[in-house]
């Protein structure tokens, strides 16, 4: 895997960027494009926003981090140990304790869910109305043709979630 470098701040938001409504042909393009050209710059902003959201409350941030992390080791630890997921007597009452804390902390999920994705929205937005230059262009080819060990980090992912950026092809699986 490799890392780009961060662009420049003039050519990321400065007299050099340019904005504009994508029409219907070019939206999935300039997107792909634009996450992979601006990848580390995204990568910051999400960052930033993120902690600075999480300053605001931090306890409830912490607990809907907990809260959206334990589902998911319950769910790789009933596939170790299949038998007591099984049990009546063992999913009975972790169900009811799991739906009474998902009802008590609600406003703290929530407002994890609320910091995770207002930075994910302003990173997509930007990478949207962002128009492409030679550069995001000739980025983006590179990266949708190099083998998988060499890709970017932004490559793999939307390779993972099916968005072939070569052929600007979206597979929903």
């Amino acid at each position: 895997m490799r890392f780009l470098s961060s662009r420049p701040l003039d050519e990321f938001v400065g007299k050099r960027a340019r904005f504009s409504l994508p029409t219907d042909d070019s939206c999935r393009g300039r997107l792909v494009a634009n996450l992979i050209y601006y990848q580390t710059n995204y990568f910051w902003i999400f960052c930033i926003i993120f902690v600075f959201l999480s300053l605001i409350n931090p306890s409830a941030v912490l607990i809907g981090i907990v809260f959206t992390c334990f589902p998911i080791s319950l769910l790789l630890l009933s596939d170790i140990i299949p038998e007591h997921a099984a049990n009546p007597k063992f999913a009975v009452p972790v169900g009811l304790v799991g739906a009474a804390a998902l009802i008590y902390f609600m406003r703290d999920l929530l407002s994890f869910i609320a910091v995770v994705l207002l930075p994910s929205l302003i990173v997509l937005l930007h990478a949207l109305l962002r128009q492409r230059n030679i550069k995001t262009k000739i980025t983006k080819f590179v990266d949708s043709h190099v083998p998988a060990e060499n890709k970017t980090p932004m490559g793999y992912f939307l390779g993972l979630i099916g968005v072939n950026s070569g052929l600007f092809e979206a597979e929903l699986s």
